[in-house]
């Protein structure tokens, strides 16, 4: 039986004056890298996933990928440009968010945009930042929203710029037959980002 190999990550060789994302999903500026923040909250809350085939799960993740790629590169320049051969519930995905977004009416002002804190060494990626209503929004491919989804959108808005400003926080849901925007209270989701945080840095001093 061949063994796995798991492709060594030398990116940050590449000593960078702005934050940026690796192709392996590591974060470097300059002489730091930056732990993300789905490793923190794989951490504090390890996903359960018993008795679910992890060809499934690969198969759901590698999904929600190409539809977020497809996404953002639809808001950016109003275009999709598909790879040959892509899957048709990924298109299928696609059309529903996009038939979505149309009709909402709002206007994104940053996509895929890469948030850290240089002093806690830790950096993630926000989907959409909206102007009207000013908001953080991530687009999850689920058919079941998670409770880390808080702490995810709480991370992001503690390490924007301005990010106490901000009053709305959000998950666009794309499920099989629909899509909706699920809405929490910022204040809240960056409260327990801090709590989390406090937490993941206590465990690494107990290591």
């Amino acid at each position: 039986m061949k063994a796995d190999i798991q492709e060594v990550c030398v990116c940050g060789l590449e000593e960078r004056v702005d934050i940026w994302r690796c192709p392996h999903f590591r974060y470097f500026k300059g002489k730091q890298e930056f732990t993300s923040v789905g490793c923190v909250i794989k951490t504090l809350l390890p996903p359960a996933y018993d008795g679910v085939d992890p060809a499934v799960l690969e198969h759901a993740r590698i999904r929600g990928e190409r539809v977020d790629q497809y996404f953002s590169e639809y808001l950016r320049s109003g275009t999709v440009t598909l790879n040959a051969g892509e899957w048709q519930e990924v298109l299928s995905y696609l059309e529903r968010l996009i038939n979505w977004w149309d009709k909402q009416g709002v206007q994104a002002s940053k996509v895929q945009e890469i948030v850290y804190s240089k002093s806690d060494g830790i950096a993630g990626t926000l989907d959409l930042r909206i102007k009207d209503p000013f908001a953080i929004w991530d687009v999850k491919c689920v058919s079941s929203l998670q409770p880390s989804y808080k702490l995810q959108l709480g991370a992001y808005l503690s390490m924007s710029r301005n990010g106490s400003g901000i009053p709305n926080a959000g998950v666009i849901q794309v499920k099989k037959n629909d899509v909706r925007l699920v809405d929490y209270l910022a204040s809240r989701c960056a409260e327990q980002w801090e709590r989390a945080l406090g937490w993941y840095k206590t465990l690494k001093e107990l290591k």
